[in-house]
Parts: C-alpha cells; sequence; structure tokens
C-alpha cells in the first residue's frame, strides 16, 4: 500500500525507516525511546516549575482532577510525540529534506506544518506550539527569579523590603524572560539537546528533596543538597561521555545516583546544625 508521495506503508513499522540514525545503527531503538517515555512522564512531577503550578492550583478539586486528567494527556503527548517519526517519512522524503531533517531535528515540524497546511494555516499551527511552550516558560521564569531574589541575594547579606523584592522580582522575571527571545533570532541547533537534558536535571536532582519534603517526619537538608549535586553532576556526565553509546536518557542515572545520595547521607546522619530542618 503506498501511503503518499510513493512511500511505501510497510517504511512505517520499519526501522530506521527511509534514513538510518546513530540509535538506530547502534541498536539501542528500545531503550531510547523506554528511556525518553519515562523522561516526558517523570518529568510531571518532579519539575520545579510544575511544582509551581501544583502549588497554585486553586482547590483541591482541582488538584485531584488534574491527578486524572494528567496521565491521559501525558499518553496523548507521548503517542503523538512517537508517532512523529514515521509520519514525517511522509512529508519528508527528498534527499534534501531528509539531509535538512538529520542535520537539524528543531526544524521538522516547522518544515510538516508547513507542507501540509500551507504557510498560513502552517503559522496559525506554530502560532499554537509557541503558546504550549510559553506556559511551560512563564513559570520557569517566575521561578528562576524568585530563585536569584530569595537565595542568591540574601547569601550576599542583600536585604531589602517586600515592596523593593517585589520590584526585583518583576525586574530578574522580566530580564530572563529576554534571554530566550535574544537565543530565537538565530537559534542554535541544538534545542532538543537542551531540552533532554534540562528536563534530566531538574528532574532526578529533586525528586528525592520533593518526595521527603512531602512524605517524610524529618529532612535533612544536607542530604537534599547532596542529592541535588550528585543526580545534576551523573546527567551532564552521562550525556557528554555515555549518552552517544547507549542512548539512554540521562535522567536515569542520574535519578539513581540522586537516591542513593540522599538515603546514603540520611542515613549518615550527617547533620549541618541548624541546617537540618524537620
Amino acid at each position: 500500500m503506498t501511503l503518499g508521495n510513493g512511500i511505501a506503508g510497510s517504511l512505517l513499522t520499519q526501522f530506521p525507516g527511509p534514513a538510518s540514525s546513530a540509535v538506530s545503527n547502534a541498536g539501542a531503538t528500545l531503550a531510547y525511546v523506554l528511556s525518553l517515555t519515562f523522561a516526558i512522564s517523570f518529568a510531571q512531577m518532579t519539575s520545579p516549575h510544575m511544582v509551581v503550578q501544583f502549588y497554585s492550583a486553586k482547590s483541591e478539586k482541582v488538584l485531584r482532577f488534574g491527578k486524572g486528567l494528567a496521565p491521559l494527556l501525558i499518553c496523548i503527548f507521548a503517542f503523538a510525540v512517537f508517532f512523529l517519526g514515521p509520519f514525517g517519512w511522509l512529508i519528508i522524503n527528498d534527499p534534501a529534506s531528509l539531509a535538512m531533517a538529520m542535520g537539524n531535528p528543531d526544524l521538522v515540524i516547522p518544515f510538516m506544518a508547513v507542507s501540509l497546511f500551507g504557510s498560513a494555516l502552517g503559522s496559525f499551527l506554530l502560532i499554537a506550539i509557541l503558546a504550549a511552550a510559553m506556559s511551560t516558560l512563564a513559570p520557569v521564569c517566575i521561578m528562576l527569579s524568585g530563585t536569584f531574589t530569595r537565595d542568591v541575594l540574601s547569601s550576599f547579606n542583600i536585604k531589602a523590603s517586600e515592596g523593593k523584592s517585589v520590584t526585583l522580582l518583576r525586574v530578574f522575571t522580566i530580564a530572563f524572560g529576554v534571554v530566550p527571545l535574544i537565543l530565537a533570532i538565530n537559534p542554535p541547533d541544538v534545542i532538543v539537546g537542551i531540552v533532554g537534558v534540562a528536563f534530566s536535571v531538574l528532574s532526578s536532582a529533586f525528586f528525592a528533596p520533593i518526595i521527603a519534603g512531602l512524605y517524610l517526619k524529618r529532612v535533612s537538608r544536607s542530604a537534599a543538597l547532596a542529592s541535588i549535586i550528585s543526580a545534576s553532576a551523573v546527567c551532564i556526565v552521562w550525556h557528554f561521555v555515555f549518552y552517544s553509546t547507549y542512548f539512554i536518557y540521562p535522567i536515569v542515572p542520574g535519578l539513581v545516583a540522586g537516591v542513593l545520595a540522599y538515603v546514603i547521607f540520611s542515613l549518615r546522619g550527617v547533620k549541618l546544625g541548624k541546617r537540618d530542618v524537620e
């Protein structure tokens, strides 16, 4: 059966499809897909910007509704992500387009949108995608500005009144929002990799401290700090050293390292005076 543009339907069930990739050449397709699925779903639970949204929920009723809706939406999102690849072979099948897609995956979705719906409707679709990205960017900017004004400035013993703190919060929120705007003028071709590493670091680094803070009566700040540092370091090292060999997302080894570090430091009873809190 021919699906379109002369592409045989049987190609959609074959790996690696019309063009091979480093993942398929290494025989790591299953490990890559499973670890990516885990990263997508797990990040929704422990990413700081998601935690901010959870805490800003209107009521417990909204949270209970979200608990049921979130897994369904994650399944739909993951399903769409994984089927974009096979579906993309129907659109991106000539040598020039294949070279573009393999060289810069960030251009795949814009190319497909414009090819399927034309410039006008394709632009509206891309605007919708941009709006979804903005819903993530907004809490991230708020989180970064809040962390900077509360933690970084306080570490230098810089004290400010409530009104001045609010002003600083707004200024830094705008400043952090300008950074991606500048990068968007001439975007680098490593956005996909940056997002993968960022999600892995954030999710694995904060998992143990967040879960411990929610369910344990006594939480060690030193154990939380050790968990954050070890998970972040393992994720970064894994991405640059081992990822190109095993193609397992850094969140997996990072999560293991973060949890182990928290457990070890907690069992050893490492205390730093007032830094251990109940």
